[in-house]
């Protein structure tokens, strides 16, 4: 939430203050006679373009009409934000927002700011109020953000409380600023209607709120209704590679929550020569993820994905190149990716499996051991006398070092996950890799989500060879544990006999569904075409890469999307008869004494209803996310305080 007419009243209180500040600049500055006539010119200002138009852009009209020179023009609009510390012995909390705060922090909620200006008189302010205790969580911005400045706040706000998007309750009062940076980020969204930005209406979609309030009270009724909105799933893909960088591709264009888990032991290619040389973790398969996930435009993703072609440089990644100079900059591998990822505006979370660096290696069934990724995944081997031979099939892997700690945010995603998916890529080398971090495979088996295993199409020579779809997951089993899996997506097509030639050569075979797993009730199985079309003569070679069958990113999380509308269904079930399918903190009953009645409506603008006690609380309710309001026709129902608010399950959701 932000600080200013949520918590105490910044408009009557301090406002005129800023507007005294810079209207005395002005006069200064020789652009009125009196403080009357700044004043009027202002009201003018207001009257013609409202307060959707803030203070800076009247001064620019004064620039733009030579009243104001540029560089008095600044000097006026530092006064405004110039706020000094003394003022906030001025202000006082709302009544009841620390009975509140309070409340909801006993609850179990996570409460954070958003402080925008000096971050000293921010601090001052919060220590004037008495608050500051209620609030581990704070970011601060300097006066007058972008909008890109403040959705990077926000952002922020949400890596500290190891949060995702849709779980976090954002307050505040500007529609065309805070609201609608809250809603590109993903956050529910509650419009406070105080102060002298209630006039302004929202006019495009990004500014509609979900909810508005009046008084900071009902924020605790809000985030009781706010668990009656469309559950939209949190989704964590494990793995690295081509693989999940195709179906992150693809889950992008849904309604969720998305993270990445990505393996960090890749020893080949660019990523094994900057892991070499350098001492960074291999950044190609989370650089890969970054792309997927990226808002950016055409040449930014052909900068990240660019690879030089000749001489020393031949195959060098740009993008491996910027995580690697990031993560000098920056200090940290972690920061780094934060850092690529704001840049990139990607949509979701993309977090390494460990930060700490370790090898990974294999016992063969004739008792060698291979150290390194790229000699798990090599199909032959060097022996003492030099000579080059196949490799025995893989007994078991483990790391170099056992004891990894597993990245914190990425342990914090996948207890919250509602559907957790092993994706497709290297048996080993991706997808057991990242289990065999310690914190990765005991936080699957704490959560509550569905886990998911998209198998691979064929098997991989050097990993799999001769495993059958069956195989596999009696493998993940004894990796993840016995009945550990809940869904299988496989594929039950067969490619063209002659585009299958090469591939065949190899030793490598479909993995194609057994009559036993069609006939299981558990793992539930979901099988189809899931590969791209492949033509006779048109295998794809990736830098010095072995060719592979490639998933359909549409037609894999097609069938993925079929089990998370069931799992969503699920959800809703339990959570009408009352179960604790998520985390939910129990407000106290007394809490709800003061919530008022409340409307459901799809209008943006409350309407009070006659006959009924406390003020109307306006609520959008969206099907399928935020950014698909306007596909919804206006529904309004009454709920009463007495019924329906008072036994509502609680929410898992933090403001």
């Amino acid at each position: 939430m932000i600080l200013d007419d949520v918590l105490y009243d910044h408009t009557g209180l301090l406002g005129h203050l800023a507007i005294d500040r810079a209207m005395q600049q002005a006069v200064a500055e020789k652009a009125f006679k009196s403080g009357v006539a700044a004043y009027e010119a202002l009201q003018v200002f207001r009257n013609t373009y409202g307060y959707r138009k803030r203070f800076p852009r009247f001064v620019d009209s004064l620039v733009t009409q030579n009243i104001l020179s540029e560089e008095a023009a600044v000097r006026v609009v530092k006064a405004y934000y110039e706020s000094q510390i003394p003022e906030a012995g001025l202000i006082k909390p709302f009544e009841r927002a620390r009975d509140t705060l309070q409340s909801l922090s006993q609850s179990g909620y996570q409460l954070g700011l958003v402080l925008v200006g000096k971050e000293d008189v921010q601090r001052e302010r919060l220590r004037a109020l008495g608050l500051q205790e209620f609030f581990p969580h704070m970011v601060f911005v300097p006066s007058n953000p972008s909008l890109v400045q403040l959705t990077s706040a926000m952002k922020e706000i949400c890596r500290r409380m190891m949060m995702q998007p849709s779980s976090v309750v954002f307050v505040g009062r500007k529609v065309f600023y805070e609201i609608k940076a809250a809603n590109k980020v993903g956050f529910v969204t509650v419009r406070m209607l105080h102060g002298k930005y209630a006039s302004v209406s929202p006019i495009e979609e990004l500014e509609l709120p979900d909810f508005q309030i009046e008084s900071i009270e009902q924020l605790v009724a809000v985030l009781r209704l706010a668990d009656q909105q469309v559950i939209r799933p949190k989704i964590v893909a494990i793995g690295g590679g081509t693989g999940l960088a195709i179906l992150l591709k693809e889950l992008r264009k849904y309604p969720a929550d998305l993270t990445a888990i990505v393996t960090v032991f890749d020893s080949g290619r660019h990523s094994g020569a900057l892991r070499k040389y350098l001492g960074i973790l291999p950044p190609g398969d989370i650089r890969n993820c970054l792309v997927a996930l990226s808002d950016s435009d055409e040449l930014m993703h052909k900068l990240m994905t660019y690879r030089f072609k000749e001489n020393f440089m031949e195959g060098c990644s740009l993008g491996n190149l910027l995580l690697a100079a990031l993560t000098d900059i920056q200090g940290g591998f972690d920061k780094a990716i934060t850092s690529l990822s704001d840049i990139l505006n990607i949509h979701g979370n993309v977090f390494p499996a460990t930060l700490d660096d370790t090898e990974l290696c294999a016992e063969l069934e004739d008792g060698t051991v291979v150290v390194s990724e790229v000699n798990v995944r090599s199909p032959t081997i060097v022996d003492e006398n030099g000579s080059t031979k196949k490799k025995a099939p893989i007994k078991r892997a483990f790391l170099q070092n056992e004891n990894v700690e597993a990245f914190l945010p990425a342990i914090k995603a996948i207890e919250n996950a509602d559907i957790i998916v092993l994706s497709p890529g290297g048996f080993y080398t991706s997808i057991i890799a990242t289990l065999l971090v310690p914190g990765i495979r005991d936080a699957i088996k704490r959560s509550a989500g569905a886990t998911v295993y998209i198998s691979n199409v064929a098997t991989q020579t050097g990993q799999t060879d001769g495993y059958t779809l069956a195989d596999s997951v009696q493998l993940l089993y004894k990796y993840l544990g016995d009945n550990s899996i809940d869904y299988i997506v496989a594929n039950n097509a067969e490619p063209p006999a002659e585009a299958m030639e090469w591939y065949f050569a190899r030793g490598e075979q479909l993995m194609l569904p057994t009559k036993e797993m069609i006939e299981a009730r558990r793992p539930r199985l979901l099988q189809g075409k899931t590969f791209e079309d492949i033509e006779a003569n048109g295998i794809t070679k990736e830098w010095d890469k072995t060719p592979m069958i490639k998933h359909c990113g549409k037609m894999v999380v097609d069938m993925l999307y079929r089990i998370i509308d069931q799992e969503i269904e699920d959800m809703k079930r339990k959570l009408k008869l009352g179960g604790h399918f998520l985390f939910q903190p129990s407000i106290p009953d007394a809490t709800l004494a003061t919530a008022p009645d409340l409307t459901r409506t799809k209008h943006v603008v409350p309407s009070p209803r006659a006959g009924t006690r406390g003020p109307a609380l306006s609520v959008t309710r969206t099907n399928s996310g935020k950014r698909s309001k306007k596909l919804y026709t206006t529904r309004q129902e009454s709920i009463s305080e007495e019924s329906d608010v008072a036994n509502t399950a609680d929410t898992n959701t933090n403001t």
